[in-house]
């Protein structure tokens, strides 16, 4: 009684207990057993065979210790952040995968109406309504006139389509292009970005979508070790270059000024063409609808992969962001090019 008066009296204010419990082998021939109960923060070091020594009874043949009410509240609270990390792993489990869900439901739904619904002509029929020879013939006719190079050296040769049709298919074309100046986001993916890219020149977001759908994020391939920011030197000067949408602003403002007053008085004035250019999207050829929607999902989705480039340059501008996200075409541009330079290393 002494000894546990003792030990209690000199572990006052501590946070938890030490039980020894001693147990007999019957209550006649032994006495009952000695439960001793000790502030152990009041006995820096004792372990429980210290404590067996120290009483040396032979009525004491076990002691246990028991977690304070210290350990305990401190298990809880790791309990509760284990629990808290893995619900932030999940939302950012979630906040991966619920935009991968949007782009490929972009993108089904892409290939549905432009190649396989019938509201490309408002449910009329006719020969650049179906996909057929005179559809296929259109668009070849206007890889022939990309960017208007052969109608300017050889005017001669070069098919003769309308030129607000003409317009619209080379502003579609450089918009696309644009995507060129995130190269450096393809380094370490899984998939490649270059052959994407190539791709979208020729069929738009046939191949754009997918790239983003595919891709994983900045955060998620810093956290995985597999970041490099930099890439070869032939992506790294392609997609830095300022004279890329410099180049490709110069072709929408000549696409604009060809759809409007090119090939002479044939095909009406300004506006008598924008109005023809309206009846082929709404109503009567496939292939300008397609560039209508096309136009749609790259100003939807241009601004894609801004936020990552910016993280990857350790950039922040929430007024180039909302801008490269806002403004159709030219929003792109501006970030390109105000964006700071990505440096190679060494």
């Amino acid at each position: 009684w002494i000894l546990m008066l003792l030990a209690c009296s000199a572990g006052t204010g501590a946070e938890g207990f030490l039980h020894a419990t001693a147990a007999g082998s019957s209550m006649i021939a032994r006495p009952p057993p000695l439960m001793l109960s000790v502030r152990t923060s009041s006995l820096p070091g004792l372990s429980a065979q210290k404590l067996s020594q120290m009483l040396g009874s032979p009525r004491t043949t076990r002691v246990s210790l028991t977690p304070s009410r210290h350990l305990r509240r401190t298990r809880i609270r790791a309990n509760l952040d284990d629990n808290r990390d893995n619900s932030v792993e999940e939302k950012m489990g979630y906040s991966e995968l619920l935009p991968k869900i949007a782009v490929w439901s972009t993108w089904v739904l892409y290939i549905f109406h432009v190649f396989f619904s019938d509201a490309p002509c408002g449910g009329q029929t006719g020969e650049m309504c179906n996909i057929g020879w005179p559809v296929t013939l259109e668009a070849i006719n206007l890889s022939f006139n990309f960017w208007f190079i052969m109608p300017a050296i050889f005017p001669d040769f070069s098919p003769n389509l309308h030129p607000a049709l003409e317009a619209f298919f080379n502003i579609v074309v450089a918009w696309g292009a644009l995507f060129f100046g995130f190269l450096s986001d393809g380094n370490k993916q899984k998939v490649p970005m270059l052959p994407f890219m190539i791709g979208t020149a020729f069929l738009t977001n046939v191949f754009y979508l997918p790239y983003l759908g595919l891709r994983e994020s900045f955060q998620k391939l810093q956290e995985s070790g597999a970041v490099d920011t930099q890439g070869s030197d032939a992506e790294l000067r392609i997609s830095e270059s300022k004279a890329l949408p410099l180049l490709l602003t110069s072709v929408f403002v000549v696409s604009v000024l060809w759809g409007a007053y090119a090939r002479g008085a044939e095909y009406g004035d300004a506006a008598t063409r924008l109005e023809t250019l309206w009846q082929f999207v709404s109503s009567s050829d496939r292939l300008a609808h397609s560039f209508a929607v096309d136009s749609l999902v790259f100003w939807i989705f241009q601004g894609w992969l801004v936020p990552d480039d910016m993280r990857r340059r350790g950039y922040r501008n929430d007024s180039a962001l909302f801008i490269a996200r806002s403004v159709p075409f030219f929003g792109l541009v501006y970030y390109l090019m105000t964006r700071p330079k990505l440096e190679r290393s060494g």
